[in-house]
């Protein structure tokens, strides 16, 4: 009797198992499995590339708004026209144009001219800021004048022929700043102008009734500084409200490229690049958006309401200034202007 163990038969008992076990080794093998894994590879590939492309857009863009701020910090500096600018800009148009028309052009490079070209012709663009920016730097000194500004000071520090007065000073003036940088910055220069003033009075000899002259002066112009600043702070305060007007439409914009490829991005800027080109058009189309608020109609009646304002305060300041009683208070007229430039001032605000 052979003492040999029983041959297996795995044809029959123990093939089922076998079948499995080798079934789940060779699982990752099947047809339908490696068409799975070959996808997952390929999608894989596909995203670390975009992700690769939206990185180098990124730097890309960077790139190229940095050098956009330096240059227009240089333009700011040396003040060239706004017809450099305009040129700039059509030459940023037709390198994109010259792009769209290539067919091996690669869609990232599109989308980087594409946001170039939106910088200039936004709202936000860096040309309009630096313009905005340096208009407004401008606004003291064009509506007033380098005397006028001494004047103010001078009257703000009751020096010079401002120093006559009580020294309380009308109600309304409030004291300068002793602790602010400005105001620390000219106590050398008030000292100065209070000796060069002495030596000029020598000269001068004024009158005492000169010198109560000079008190209602400055109660005056002491009236016409709160009117200015309540002005300046009206433009600054629009400055910001419209600032965050244009942020909100840059958005827009941005959110009309996300919804388009990039060549029909390209397209959309150029066509709205051509139809804002028509000056006499866009002269209309602001008409019609803002009757009534267009700044040429608006400066025009502002300027004719000006000068009949100022004839009006004119005449009133002769007769104070004529007045013989030097006690006397200043006229009713004078007061009477002086409130109707607070309510200019209230719907200059709201414009």
């Amino acid at each position: 009797m052979s003492s040999e163990p029983p041959a297996l038969d795995n044809s029959v008992d123990g093939g089922g198992h076998r079948t499995l076990r080798e079934g789940r080794m060779v699982a990752g093998h099947h047809p339908d499995g490696e068409a799975s894994r070959l996808t997952r590879r390929e999608s894989a590939r596909q995203s670390r590339k975009r992700k690769k492309m939206y990185l180098e857009t990124l730097e890309d863009k960077v790139q190229k708004l940095s050098f956009e701020v330096n240059r227009m910090k240089e333009y700011a500096a040396t003040g060239l026209s706004l017809e450099s600018l305009d040129q700039e800009t059509r030459n940023n148009v037709n390198q994109l144009r010259t792009a769209l028309a290539s067919d091996t052009t690669p869609s990232v490079e599109l989308f980087s001219l594409v946001g170039t070209l939106l910088v200039r012709l936004g709202s936000n663009g860096v040309e309009r800021r630096v313009g905005i920016e340096k208009d407004l730097e401008q606004l003291p000194e064009l509506f007033i004048s380098p005397v006028n500004m001494l004047l103010f000071w001078l009257n703000e520090r009751r020096i010079g022929p401002f120093s006559y007065g009580s020294e309380s000073g009308p109600a309304s003036r409030a004291p300068p700043d002793p602790d602010s940088e400005a105001t620390k910055a000219n106590d050398s220069h008030a000292q100065d102008v209070k000796k060069n003033w002495k030596e000029l009075e020598e000269q001068l000899d004024l009158t005492d009734e000169q010198k109560t002259q000079l008190q209602q002066i400055e109660e005056m112009i002491d009236q016409e500084k709160q009117q200015t600043l309540s002005c300046l702070r009206a433009i600054e305060h629009m400055k910001r409200a419209l600032s965050i007007r244009a942020y909100s439409m840059q958005k827009c914009v941005e959110n009309l490229r996300g919804m388009l490829s990039p060549a029909q991005a390209a397209r959309v800027v150029l066509w709205l690049y051509d139809q804002a080109s028509a000056k006499d058009e866009m002269e209309q189309i602001e008409q019609e958006l803002f009757p009534g608020v267009t700044m040429a109609s608006s400066a025009n009646s502002a300027t004719q309401q000006s000068i009949h304002r100022e004839q009006t305060m004119q005449s009133a300041r002769d007769n104070m200034l004529s007045m013989n009683d030097s006690d006397s208070p200043p006229g009713e007229e004078l007061e009477e202007e002086s409130g109707s430039s607070h309510s200019d001032v209230a719907q200059f605000g709201t414009f």
